[in-house]
C-alpha cells in the first residue's frame, strides 16, 4: 500500500500544475444524467464545514479504503448509517510508526456525534498493507468463522513478508471485543484455509474490493466479493471470489482491453450500487482511476453485462481521491446529503471543477449523421470540445453557457472526444470519451488459394468492421468443401483437381452487408501418388568403419524413415541419407 501511495503522489506532481495540500474530505458524488456534483461534507474542506471532530482523522493521511454501514453493528458502539475507513497513513508499521487506524466517522442522521474508534482493532493488525475495506451485512458463510457471519468490515491484507494477499475481515465491537483475522489468500487454489492450501503463484497485487448482495449480469454471483489486481503484464483484472474457504478466486475482465477502456490504467478502487443512479442500469461497478494526463482522478461504470458497452469514464472529479463507496439511504445531518449517492474521500484542486462527460453509444456509420454530445462543468463555465483522434469532426454553435456541441463521424473507426473548461488556469482539467463508428464490411481475405485433391483444405475469410456477426458464400462444391458462417472459415477436403469459383462472399455487421466481393478462385492440383523406394534394399558396412547409405523413391518424396537401424547408424529424414559407424 504504502508503494501505491507514493506513486499516487508522483502522478499528481507529474500531471497537472495544481497545487494543494492534500486532505481527505468525504464527499458526496451525485450523479444526474450526464451531470457529476461533487460537495466536499466532512473534513476541513467540507462545505459547508462538517463536524470539527472529523477533521484531525482527515488532515494528510492517504484513506486505503472507505465502507459504508446502514444500520447498527451488532456488538458496536455505533448506531444508525456511519463511515468507516483504513488510514493508511502510516504503512508498514515500525518504531513511531502506529499501525494502521480503523475508525468510524460517526453517525450522520441527526446531530453530529462524536468519531467513533476502535482501539482495540489496530493491536490486532500487523505491520503489513491493508486496502480496499468493504462491508457486507449478509451472512456469508452460515456456522463459518467470524467475520464471514453478517455485518462484517472486510479487506485485503497484503502480508509484507511473503507477498500474499489475503481476504481478512474485521468484526468491531466494544469492550474490545473486535476480532481481526485473515479468511484465505485471494489467490487461492482450493483446500480448507486451515490446512493451509497454496497460492497461485503471480496472481496478488489486489487492491480494491467490494460486496455485492445481488447477482451483477453476466457470468457472476450473489452475496460475492469483487475485486481488481494488476497481473503480470501490468493489465487490471477484474474478478471475484466466493466466500466459501474451498472456493478459488477467478479473473474475467481485463480492463485494459475491454470495450471502452482503451487501453486505460491508473484504477485505485471500486464500489457496487444495486440501485439505478444518474440514468445507468442497476447492479453496477464503479471505479477510480487516476489519469496519468491531467494528475486528477476520474469516476467511471463497469457494466459486468456483456452485451453492454463494458466501461465507460463518466467525470474527472478535478482532484485526488482514494476512497470509494456506495449509500443507498438518505444521508447525512437530517438526511440533507439524500439518497443513492456515491461517497469519496479526497480533496478537489484548488482551481479545478468536476467535469462531466456522459458515456456515448458505439454507432453505425450511414452516410453522415450528426449527433450532439452535452458534456458539462460544475464550475458552470464553457466547455471546448475537440476530436483527439478518429474518424470525427466537432461544430461548436450558441452563445456562451449554452453551447452545442454537434458531431458528424467521417467514416468507420474509433473516435476520440476531449471536453476542457475553458479559461485561464482551467485547461489542465479535461475529460475524453470513445466511442466505435461502425461501417459497412468491406472484405479483405485474398481471392486465391491452392489445394490438392484429397487433402484436407482450410481458407479463413476476413473483413473490416469487426464485429463481424457472420459471413456467406456460394460456389462451394456440394461434396467436399463448406462454410462456416460464424467464423467465415471454408474447411474440407476437395474430391477432384481443377478450378472452384467461390461467389457471392460477404460479411455482416450490425451496419449491414458488405457488396459482395471478388469471387475466390481456388485452384485443386491433382493428388500426387504414393513415393515408392527405389533405392537398392541390401548394402554392407564394415564395424568400426563409417558407412553411408541414401534412400531413394519416385513422385519427389517430401520426407524419409527407417527403422530397425543398429546402433551407430541414424537417418536424416530430410535427405534420405543413412550414415553412421556400426
Amino acid at each position: 500500500m504504502k508503494t501505491r501511495i507514493l506513486a499516487l503522489a508522483a502522478l499528481v506532481a507529474l500531471g497537472s500544475t495544481q497545487v494543494w495540500a492534500q486532505t481527505n474530505n468525504i464527499s458526496s458524488v451525485g450523479i444526474t444524467t450526464g451531470v457529476v456534483t461533487v460537495t466536499a461534507r466532512i473534513g476541513p474542506n467540507s462545505q459547508p464545514a462538517g463536524p470539527p471532530n472529523n477533521s484531525s482523522l482527515l488532515v494528510g493521511n492517504n484513506l486505503a479504503g472507505l465502507a459504508y454501514a446502514a444500520g447498527n453493528i451488532p456488538g458496536a458502539a455505533d448506531t444508525s448509517i456511519s463511515f468507516f475507513t483504513l488510514t493508511g497513513a502510516t504503512l508498514p508499521g515500525g518504531a513511531g510508526n502506529p499501525l494502521d487506524a480503523f475508525m468510524s466517522y460517526g453517525t450522520l442522521i441527526g446531530p453530529p456525534a462524536a468519531t467513533l474508534n476502535y482501539p482495540d482493532v489496530a493491536p490486532l493488525l500487523t505491520a503489513d498493507s491493508y486496502l480496499g475495506l468493504t462491508f457486507a451485512a449478509t451472512d456469508l458463510y452460515p456456522g463459518g468463522p467470524a467475520p464471514l457471519t453478517a455485518n462484517g468490515f472486510y479487506m485485503i491484507h497484503r502480508n509484507l513478508t511473503n507477498g500474499t494477499d489475503y481476504l481478512a475481515g474485521i468484526v468491531p465491537a466494544t469492550g474490545g471485543g473486535s476480532a481481526v483475522l485473515n479468511i484465505k489468500p485471494m489467490a487461492w487454489t482450493g483446500g480448507v484455509a486451515a490446512t493451509g492450501a497454496s497460492v497461485v503463484a503471480g496472481t496478488n497485487h489486489y487492491f480494491a474490493l467490494a460486496f455485492a448482495v445481488p447477482t451483477p449480469a453476466g457470468p457472476y454471483f450473489a452475496n460475492n466479493f469483487y475485486y481488481l489486481r494488476t497481473d503480470a503484464s501490468n493489465h487490471t483484472q477484474f474478478g471475484y471470489v466466493i466466500p466459501a474457504l474451498t472456493s478459488g478466486f477467478l479473473d474475467t475482465l481485463d480492463l485494459n482491453t475491454a470495450t471502452g477502456g482503451f487501453g486505460a490504467t491508473g484504477y485505485t478502487t471500486l464500489a457496487f450500487s444495486a440501485t439505478a443512479i444518474g440514468g445507468y442500469a442497476v447492479n453496477q461497478f464503479y471505479y477510480l482511476r487516476l489519469d496519468a494526463a491531467t494528475g486528477y482522478t476520474v469516476l467511471g461504470r463497469l457494466d459486468t453485462n456483456p452485451a453492454n458497452r463494458t466501461l465507460s469514464d463518466i467525470a474527472n472529479l478535478g482532484g485526488v481521491y482514494s476512497g470509494l463507496t456506495f449509500a443507498a439511504e438518505a444521508t447525512g445531518t437530517g438526511a440533507g446529503w439524500g439518497t443513492n449517492q456515491l461517497y469519496a474521500t479526497g480533496t478537489r484542486a484548488l482551481t479545478a471543477q468536476s467535469v462531466s462527460f456522459a458515456a456515448i453509444a458505439d454507432r453505425t456509420f450511414v452516410g453522415d449523421v450528426p449527433f450532439v454530445v452535452t458534456p458539462s462543468a460544475s464550475s458552470g463555465l464553457d466547455l471546448v470540445v475537440t476530436v483527439v483522434s478518429g474518424p470525427a469532426t466537432v461544430v461548436t454553435t450558441g452563445p456562451a453557457l449554452a453551447r452545442v456541441h454537434t458531431v458528424t463521424t467521417t467514416g468507420p473507426g474509433v473516435v476520440k472526444l476531449r471536453a476542457t473548461q475553458s479559461g485561464p488556469g482551467f485547461d489542465t482539467n479535461y475529460l475524453e470519451q470513445s466511442f466505435n463508428v461502425l461501417g459497412l464490411p468491406a472484405m479483405t481475405s485474398a481471392t486465391t488459394a491452392s489445394a490438392t485433391a484429397g487433402t484436407p483444405f482450410t481458407f479463413s475469410l476476413t473483413a473490416t468492421g469487426n464485429p463481424i456477426l457472420s459471413f456467406a458464400a456460394t460456389g462451394l462444391p456440394a461434396n467436399g468443401l463448406t462454410i462456416n458462417t460464424t467464423t467465415g472459415v471454408i474447411s474440407g477436403t476437395p474430391l477432384a483437381a481443377g478450378t472452384i469459383n467461390v461467389t457471392g462472399i460477404t460479411a455482416t455487421n450490425a451496419t449491414g452487408t458488405s457488396t459482395p466481393g471478388t469471387a475466390l478462385t481456388i485452384t485443386v492440383a491433382a493428388a500426387v501418388p504414393a513415393p515408392v523406394v527405389n533405392s537398392t534394399l541390401t548394402a554392407s558396412g564394415t564395424v568400426g568403419v563409417a558407412f553411408s547409405y541414401s534412400i531413394t523413391g519416385t513422385n519427389t518424396p517430401t520426407g524419409y524413415a527407417a527403422t530397425g537401424l543398429p546402433a551407430g547408424l541414424a537417418v536424416n529424414t530430410t535427405t534420405g541419407a543413412i550414415t553412421g559407424t556400426p
